[in-house]
């Protein structure tokens, strides 16, 4: 059976494998507004140059983030409506997992901290751990932390990675000197991850809620607005 995954949290990763072999497998650099209509052009495109019909495609991957608000948003949105008009099922894990399971150097036992932009001079924490198999195992939810709060006992770690061209904050020097850059997301490391990891969701429901992009934190931040004391002129009671 061919499985693809998509990941739009960082640009746009697309990769396809038939059973156990990859097939394709690349990153278009995707930012902007027209990052939506590009993606999907595009992934038609790379389908149809490997003469794969999308109907043929009977399970789909999906990047969660952390990462792009508005790309994420379009990536699942755009394979909801594949998988709808397929039948084919989807599943979904943290896009930070690619970035974990792109570092085989590090030894068993590693503690390894995903950074990403968290905004506000914070950095998005996703923490793992590198198991005897060499599979990165999650060991909390992502959370934002200022810069010095990573080197805290719970939440420091043995190996770094990040993305590149993140516009993250100035990091401490015992972290800065032990981070491993990465240019994007790998879309063929979502697509093998092993399924008792992430598990293949059966009903639609399930399916759905299993492809909910991660939140940290509210997407758009507004500061509240102060209420207007309104006054009433007496001439205006009068008249009533």
């Amino acid at each position: 059976m061919i499985y693809a995954a998509l990941d739009c949290s960082f640009g746009c990763s697309l990769a396809v494998k038939n059973k156990e072999r990859i097939l394709f497998s690349e990153h278009l650099p995707l930012l902007g507004r027209e990052s939506d209509r590009q993606m999907s052009v595009w992934l038609q495109q790379s389908l149809a140059d490997l003469n794969i019909d999308v109907k043929q495609i009977g399970g789909w991957t999906l990047g969660l983030g952390p990462g792009s608000f508005a790309g994420l948003r379009c990536g699942i949105a755009l394979v909801k409506a594949l998988c709808l008009a397929s039948k084919a099922t989807m599943r979904g894990l943290p896009s930070s997992y690619a970035l974990a399971a792109n570092c085989p150097a590090l030894p068993c036992g590693t503690n390894l901290g995903v950074l990403h932009d968290g905004r506000m001079g914070q950095v998005i924490l996703s923490p793992y751990r590198i198991d005897a198999t060499k599979l990165p195992i999650p060991l909390s939810e992502p959370k934002a932390f200022f810069p010095e709060e990573l080197l805290s006992p719970e939440n420091s770690c043995q190996a770094w990675t990040a993305l590149t061209k993140q516009q993250l904050p100035k990091l401490p020097g015992e972290i800065e000197g032990n981070l491993q850059w990465q240019s994007h997301v790998s879309a063929s490391l979502l697509l093998q991850a092993p399924e008792q990891l992430y598990p293949w969701p059966v009903t639609t429901e399930e399916q759905t809620a299993a492809v909910e992009p991660v939140y940290v934190r509210q997407a758009v931040f507004v500061k509240p607005a102060k209420l207007r004391q309104q006054t009433v002129d007496s001439q205006d009671i009068q008249d009533e």
